[in-house]
């Protein structure tokens, strides 16, 4: 496979990790909100924080699992790609 061929896949590789490590560090800050707007709801006794806290916490969770499956769905499907072209090219006897 020539270099031409392999550059949009690498490029495709490149931009999907940027996204997911981006898609990291939005759900690291949401769970940092998450803490302040907890503070807040324990000293204020709102529970209109609280609430808002739940929703930042089950947000920035749900962020981290996005940024991690965006990067081992594609690399586990292109792995087996790989292993099955390795399986047709190389036939057992």
């Amino acid at each position: 496979m020539q270099i031409r061929e392999q550059m949009p896949l690498m490029v495709r590789r490149v931009r999907r990790l940027r996204t997911a490590v981006l898609i990291i560090w939005i759900a690291t800050g949401l769970l940092m909100l998450s803490v302040g707007a907890i503070a807040i709801a324990v000293t204020a006794d709102s529970e209109c924080f609280g609430f808002t806290a739940l929703a930042l916490v089950m947000a920035g969770v749900a962020g981290v699992f996005l940024g991690i499956a965006s990067v081992i769905g594609p690399a586990a499907r292109s792995a087996d790609a790989v292993i099955g072209g390795t399986r047709r090219s190389h036939p057992t006897a």
